[in-house]
């Protein structure tokens, strides 16, 4: 069942999209507003385990989603899995994402959905991409209509300051032991 507001109408996107952030409040909340009037790129930044993935997949279930992040049906169960199509992580190959790379990420930017309306290309370790990072600007910077950039870093280099500028900023604070603890 949806969480309903007092009109009875569902609260989108579901807040169990999210549910594997843990504490990230303000985090979620950005994302949750986002999804509902979504932009070409977001950047998440923050340090290693503070939710990034989890965040993006669910950011991503909720644009792939037709009814806006229902939380239960298939596509979002797939893109919180990780396995849907229309979700594309792409990985570096070696030790920092070069130029290579980016040349895939921008031929699969131009690529069509194959089930949603739109794709979300999820880029981990954004501040790997020193070399990479003018390759990549043109395509973060204007993306097909059918293209979500989530991108995450660890942190924000001066050397990426121009692709930081292109993308809505989304902070993930370190979570504290206390908190994990009291969540598993």
């Amino acid at each position: 069942r949806h969480p309903v507001t007092t009109h009875g109408a569902a609260v989108l996107p579901d807040p169990r999209l999210f549910a594997g952030v843990v504490g990230q409040e303000r985090a979620v909340a950005r994302l949750e507003a986002a999804a509902r009037h979504p932009v070409h790129a977001y950047l998440f930044h923050g340090p290693p385990g503070s939710g990034k993935r989890a965040a993006a997949r669910g950011l991503a279930a909720a644009l792939l989603c037709p009814d806006g992040g229902c939380g239960i049906c298939n596509s979002c169960r797939r893109a919180l899995a990780g396995t849907h199509p229309d979700l594309v992580v792409v990985e570096r190959s070696g030790a920092s994402l070069d130029v290579d790379d980016a040349r895939q990420i921008t031929a699969r930017a131009q690529r069509r959905p194959l089930e949603s309306s739109r794709q979300v290309l999820l880029v981990p370790d954004v501040h790997l991409a020193l070399k990479a990072a003018p390759a990549l600007l043109k395509t973060v910077e204007e993306p097909p209509p059918s293209t979500v950039f989530v991108l995450l870093a660890d942190d924000l280099s001066p050397g990426l300051a121009t692709i930081v500028s292109r993308c809505v900023q989304v902070p993930f604070a370190a979570v504290a032991p206390t908190v994990v603890e009291e969540w598993l």
